[in-house]
C-alpha cells in the first residue's frame, strides 16, 4: 500500500479490489464460440475453477497487484480477461503461464458469462457488447439510452484511442440499441469512474461513522461510563460492525447504515 493521503490510500485499495474477482462458485453461461485447439484443455480447466469457486487470480494480469494499474476494458465495458495457461508462470509462480489468446467474460456475483477467446490487446472490441446484448440483453439494459442512433459509429481502434484520452463513448448494437459503457466509464486521468464513485461513498461513510462515534463517546463520557482520552478501533464480527474502545470491554455497535465491510479504520 503506497504512502500518501487518506484518499490516495483508499483509491489504491479500491482500485485493486475493483479488478479482483471474489472467490465463489458461479454458474457458467457461454455464447457459441470455437476454442483454439492448443487452449481447449486450459479453457476447460479454467471453467472448472469458475464452477467450483476456485481462486481465478492466477489467470489474471500480473499487473493486478499494482495499485495504480488501470484496466480500460473493465472500466469501460465491464469485461474481464483471463489467461488459459495450464502450467505455472516461469518467473512468477503465483500466476499461470501467459497465453496469446485470452478468454473474455462478464463476471457477476453468481454467474460467469463466457464471451470467447480473443488476442491479447483486444480491449475495445465492440462485438463483445454485441454478444452480451444478443444473448443476455438484461445484463446491460440499465446502460441503454433512448436515442434514434449515432451519427458516426467509431471503429474499435478509434474507440480505444478516445478511451485512452479519458473520453467515454456511446456504442450502438446491430439492432440499433445504444449503450453507455457498462463498466461505469473512465475519468479524464484514465482512472475508473466506478472507483472514483466508491471513493466518494467511502468518504461519506467515514464522515457518518466519525460523527456517530463522536456523539456516542461524548454521551458515554458525560454519563461517567468512560473517561477521556478515548481510542477506538473499527472492526467487524460476522456481519456486524463495531467500534472497540481500547482499554475497555465496551464496544459500540454500528447501525446497519454504518456497516463497514473489509475496511479497518483507526480513530
Amino acid at each position: 500500500m503506497p504512502d500518501g493521503s487518506d484518499e490516495e490510500i483508499i483509491r489504491a485499495y479500491l482500485n485493486v479490489q475493483h479488478r479482483q474477482v471474489p472467490i465463489r462458485p458461479r454458474r457458467i453461461h457461454k455464447v457459441s464460440y470455437s476454442v483454439p485447439p492448443d487452449l481447449a484443455v486450459g479453457e476447460q480447466k479454467f471453467l472448472n475453477k469458475v464452477e467450483t469457486g476456485d481462486n481465478l487470480r492466477p489467470h489474471q494480469s500480473t499487473q493486478i497487484e499494482k495499485t495504480d494499474f488501470g484496466d480500460g476494458m473493465l472500466d469501460d465495458f465491464g469485461i474481464q480477461h483471463f489467461h488459459l495457461g495450464t502450467e505455472p508462470h516461469p518467473t512468477n509462480p503465483k500466476f499461470v503461464a501467459r497465453t496469446k489468446m485470452l478468454l473474455f467474460a462478464l463476471v457477476k456475483d453468481d454467474d460467469f458469462y463466457s464471451l470467447g477467446c480473443y488476442k491479447h490487446g483486444s480491449w475495445s472490441k465492440k462485438i463483445l457488447l454485441d454478444l452480451i446484448h444478443a444473448n443476455w440483453p438484461e445484463l446491460i439494459s440499465s446502460y441503454s439510452i433512448d436515442a434514434i442512433g449515432l451519427q458516426h459509429s467509431l471503429d474499435d481502434s478509434e474507440h480505444e484511442e478516445l478511451r485512452k484520452s479519458g473520453i467515454n463513448v456511446l456504442t450502438q448494437r446491430p439492432d440499433g440499441k445504444i449503450h453507455m459503457g457498462p463498466g461505469g466509464g473512465v475519468a479524464l486521468d484514465g482512472s475508473s469512474m466506478k472507483v472514483t464513485n466508491e471513493i466518494i461513498e467511502t468518504r461519506k461513510l467515514c464522515a457518518r461513522i466519525e460523527k456517530y462515534l463522536k456523539d456516542t463517546v461524548r454521551k458515554m463520557i458525560d454519563s461517567g461510563q468512560i473517561s477521556p482520552p478515548v481510542s477506538l478501533r473499527l472492526g467487524y464480527r460476522g456481519c456486524k460492525s463495531y467500534a472497540e474502545i481500547e482499554g475497555s470491554r465496551d464496544v459500540i455497535q454500528l447501525n446497519e447504515d454504518l456497516y463497514v465491510s473489509q475496511l479497518y479504520c483507526i480513530y
